[in-house]
């Protein structure tokens, strides 16, 4: 089981954001396409425009944390080859000097 990280998303939504974006353009496009009153098509125009921009804030502000988190697994996953590489070339510089000892021994 993967254990969860800092960066993870646990608030829940009751609409997703793509239907808020899709919600948006329709409100954008009943706006822009004179169906409706003037006082209306002002307000529909700028919660449109709201909802696009939630839409963009949203997406930009996930693909940031997916940059942090992938950025973090980037670096513990070298730092654990770096840890690695080095019990390694321990081992083995303890290997070659217990076989020089044993046949200097000799």
């Amino acid at each position: 089981m993967r254990k969860q990280t800092q960066y993870r998303h646990t608030e829940t939504r009751i609409i997703s954001r793509f239907s808020i974006a899709i919600l948006g353009c329709t409100i954008l496009g009943m706006a822009i396409g004179k169906s409706l009153p003037l006082g209306l098509e002002i307000q529909a125009f700028l919660a449109g425009a709201i909802a696009l921009f939630f839409y963009g804030y949203e997406a930009r502000r996930d693909f940031k944390l997916r940059k942090e988190q992938s950025e973090t697994c980037r670096q513990l996953a070298e730092m654990r080859l770096e840890q690695h590489t080095f019990e390694l070339i321990s081992r083995q510089g303890r290997a070659h000097r217990a076989r020089r000892s044993s046949a200097s021994v000799k």
